[in-house]
């Protein structure tokens, strides 16, 4: 990849749609997204809004807000999110130096490697990284423009977001309930357990069959109850007009 996209930047995601729905228009486009897979297609679905192209969604484990969570985390979660980073830094810093950014909301800049690898706090490793992705000059001017839910009022399609209150990277208290609150096609579902992304059934059981996660059969149910109810509601359409 000789080009690199800003954390909060749903290009990639919005070319796939174009594109499954420029060479197969009569199929229905449903997007499942874990953990900061998540988080890019809660940016697309409010970036998009009713222009998604999309039939339903399914956020799974996703941060919803990355900026709170690296701000008022305990310190030692901190320090290993610095560490996670650098270490990516470490391995891919001769690409990170002469790849840069694409972003098509501002000039983008090199990745300072060096002064990354050097940085001692999370805010010194975000401006020597993550700024530069679109020119910014501030976290917060960096986070107004890749916030996950930075539009979340214009999200549009019908998306099931689905999060353990066990979740070690988003603890319960991250949690943005105000927005399920309000809008009516944001859908919660909240479990006791399952971690970050894990939501593993059969574990310690005696089946001969591996332990499988459940949350992909929600997401399955959930796109399949929105199918068809969006067909129902086609036909009584239709009827309706003759």
């Amino acid at each position: 990849m000789s080009t690199l996209q800003a954390y909060g930047d749903p290009g990639d995601l919005r070319q796939a749609v174009r594109f499954l729905r420029a060479h197969y228009g009569r199929c229905r486009v449903a997007v499942l997204g874990i953990g900061t897979g998540a988080d890019l297609l809660l940016a697309y679905l409010g970036d998009t809004g009713s222009s998604s192209g999309l039939l339903a969604a399914v956020a799974i484990s996703p941060l919803y807000e990355p900026e709170k969570l690296l701000e008022q985390s305990p310190w030692p979660i901190g320090v290993l999110r610095r560490r996670a980073l650098q270490r990516i830094v470490a391995e891919h810093g001769g690409v990170l130096c002469r790849a840069g950014y694409s972003s098509s909301s501002a000039a983008s800049a090199a990745v300072d490697v060096e002064g990354a690898l050097s940085a001692t706090s999370w805010p010194d490793v975000e401006q020597k990284v993550l700024w530069p992705a679109c020119g910014a000059s501030s976290a917060a001017q960096y986070w107004e423009r890749n916030a996950p839910l930075r539009d979340a009022d214009d999200i549009a399609t019908p998306l099931l977001c689905v999060s353990s209150a066990d979740d070690p990277a988003v603890p319960e208290w991250a949690l943005p309930m105000d927005i399920f609150q309000i809008d009516p096609q944001l859908l919660l579902l909240l479990t006791e357990h399952g971690g970050h992304g894990g939501f593993v059934a059969g574990l310690g059981c005696s089946s001969p069959t591996a332990p499988r996660s459940w949350a992909d059969g929600v997401a399955l149910g959930f796109i399949a109850a929105t199918l068809d109810f969006t067909s129902r509601d086609g036909r009584l359409r239709k009827c309706a007009t003759r």
